[in-house]
């Protein structure tokens, strides 16, 4: 977050040194560009994005992080990512090019909207078809539920007793653990309380 708070004062002190709307803008489209470059070049060279961030949104099965097709489900998820980031930043080109900056920042936050909702819908799908194609994989909605599950679990206990030594927290980490972006308790048998 700090990150893109200082990008963000920056782009605004660059913005009112030059006084130029054109430059302003065109900082935040250069930086789509750019954020698609990445996207799409980690997917072209077998490195895709999403497989490095999707632990964070969904249980990750050791037998699906292993599968060819979660691997190629990913890497077409960065790339529709991607081009999102192309088209946006195109439109917003065109768009600049033919309104005034009132109208530009108008008519883009409402176009952008579509383009996002459709954009996380076609991945939203594609997670969906090509993932319960793995065999014993269950539903997407399934593994976010249980991603999700593991960090309010893993919060609460923390909250609650932080020198418990049966607390999720303490255990050992996710690599020891069969399931990716886990934790070792997911495979443990639990005590009886």
């Amino acid at each position: 977050m700090p990150v893109v708070t200082a990008a963000v004062v920056i782009r605004g002190v660059i913005g009112i040194a030059t006084g130029s709307e054109t430059v302003y803008f065109g900082l935040g489209i250069a930086t789509k560009y750019l954020i698609a470059a990445v996207l799409i070049g980690s997917a072209v060279i077998g490195v895709p994005l999403a497989e490095r961030g999707a632990p964070f949104v969904m249980r990750i099965p050791q037998e699906m992080a292993e599968h060819r097709l979660f691997r190629s489900t990913m890497a077409i998820i960065t790339a529709i990512a991607g081009l999102y980031y192309v088209t946006s930043a195109s439109f917003d080109i065109w768009l600049f090019r033919r309104n005034s900056v009132e109208g530009f920042v108008l008519l883009r936050f409402f176009a952008n909207w579509p383009l996002s909702a459709v954009t996380l819908l076609a991945i939203l799908i594609v997670l969906q078809v090509r993932l319960q194609k793995i065999p014993g994989i269950p539903p997407v909605a399934t593994l976010v539920e249980e991603r999700r599950s593991l960090v309010t679990n893993d919060h609460d206990s923390t909250a609650t007793d932080s020198t418990a030594t049966d607390s999720p927290a303490t255990d050992s980490p996710a690599t020891d653990s069969p399931v990716v972006g886990g934790s070792a308790a997911d495979t443990k048998p639990q005590a009886d309380d």
